[in-house]
């Protein structure tokens, strides 16, 4: 049984969207042992009355926006989370310091600060990480300094966002050594796999060509040498003809032990979808077609290959790169297909309701034939991972909800990526 692997640029943001969610859980639990400690001192000090309910107001404050930044994490989440929680912590050293008599302890004057460093990456990236924590570094000190400001003096600010922030950093430094020495030393042997493949198969094409020159055009021209006088009707259309098949598109590349097998109808389609990019400045390198063998209904065929088109033509007009990757694998109950390019990201939790691309052109169509899409993206490039089942039962139930659910979608729409 034959399995996709992700390419590395998308094992790598799957790395750090792990670190990032242990980071917010950290944050949320953290938060909720700070009011358990607000508590006891607050009941210590022998205040158990309505003071405490203001004392605890800023660490329940930063418990539910850690909450939300670990269920929704967004630029707009993070944001919400490192300002509120700002103005908690600020909230909580004037609570305390009021309503507690803690003193000038740093402890606990900042346990709610101590969250804020936690924000984790939003981009895939561990360089997201690492700008989100220096963010959250310096709200979480900027709101301590304010709140000791509206005592109307400067105390201890202590150490625990910065230890916290520091083992952060720590974590996203790491994985972007590891990630850059990868770059470095070790190769993409898929790569080279590939470039060796499409050499091969650039060869042969380049046989075939030379082939076919041989048997049409020269052997046409020798018979026009040697004709008396004006060539007849018959031999002009056979000329004509031989002409038209070298001008049509050279048949697709077959390289490997499948050399002498046709591909299936979907493989081929989308090989033929990859060959007409280059029309549009766009390079497609395509591995896995020849493993791909399933016979599919041609609703799924349609819909598979309308959605790839729509992530190629996206690669094409945002990406601001000319070359993509095309990976299609098979297993025994599911096909996938992978875009990949190492362009200009962008964050699909920011595109619009109204914009077309995403929402229609792929997750649509994959929708209406029973599949499923996602896409990772960040300062690496994008990546569109396309999952339809060939299964039988899924096959026909997918074929009978398309023909009842798809609606067409104009090819503006498909370069509409957002």
């Amino acid at each position: 049984m034959r399995t996709v692997a992700l390419p590395r640029d998308v094992a790598a943001a799957v790395v750090v969207s792990g670190l990032s969610s242990a980071m917010r859980t950290v944050a949320l639990i953290g938060s909720l042992l700070t009011t358990v400690m607000i508590i006891d001192v607050v009941s210590a000090a022998g205040r158990l009355d309505g003071s405490i309910a203001l004392a605890l107001a800023p660490a329940i404050a930063m418990a539910l926006l850690a909450a939300l930044l670990l269920a929704t994490p967004s630029v707009r989440t993070a944001t919400l989370y490192l300002v509120g929680g700002g103005v908690a912590a600020a909230a909580s050293v004037v609570a305390l310091v009021t309503l507690a008599d803690v003193g000038s302890d740093p402890f606990l004057l900042n346990r709610v600060a101590t969250a804020l460093p936690l924000v984790g990456a939003l981009a895939g990236s561990a360089r997201s990480g690492v700008r989100w924590t220096l963010a959250g570094m310096a709200v979480a000190y900027a709101s301590l300094v304010g709140g000791w400001l509206a005592l109307g003096e400067l105390g201890p600010v202590g150490y625990g966002p910065l230890i916290v922030g520091l083992i952060a950093l720590s974590g996203f430094g790491l994985l972007a050594s590891v990630r850059h020495r990868a770059k470095q030393r070790i190769p993409e042997f898929l790569a080279v796999q590939r470039a060796v493949l499409i050499d091969e198969r650039e060869r042969e094409l380049q046989r075939r060509a030379a082939a076919a020159v041989h048997d049409t055009v020269l052997a046409d021209l020798a018979a026009v040498s040697h004709a008396p006088g004006v060539i007849s009707d018959r031999m002009r259309a056979h000329i004509v003809k031989d002409l038209d098949a070298i001008a049509r598109p050279t048949e697709p590349r077959r390289a490997g032990r499948h050399a002498d097998v046709a591909p299936a109808p979907l493989a081929q389609a989308l090989l033929d979808l990859a060959d007409g990019y280059r029309w549009n400045g766009v390079t497609v390198q395509v591995s896995g077609a020849e493993e791909v063998t399933a016979e599919v209904p041609a609703t799924i065929l349609d819909a598979l290959v309308g959605a790839t088109r729509a992530a190629l033509d996206n690669v094409a007009a945002h990406a601001g790169t000319a070359r993509a990757e095309l990976v299609i694998g098979q297993r025994d109950d599911a096909i996938a297909v992978l875009v990949v390019d190492a362009g200009h990201g962008f964050d699909p939790a920011a595109v619009g309701s109204d914009r077309l691309g995403l929402r229609e052109s792929i997750h649509g169509r994959m929708r209406a034939i029973g599949g499923s899409a996602r896409v990772w993206s960040g300062d690496e490039g994008t990546t569109v991972m396309l999952r339809v089942p060939i299964t039988p039962a899924a096959a026909s139930s997918a074929s009978a909800g398309a023909g009842a659910c798809a609606a067409p979608v104009t090819p503006a729409e498909e370069r509409d990526r957002g």
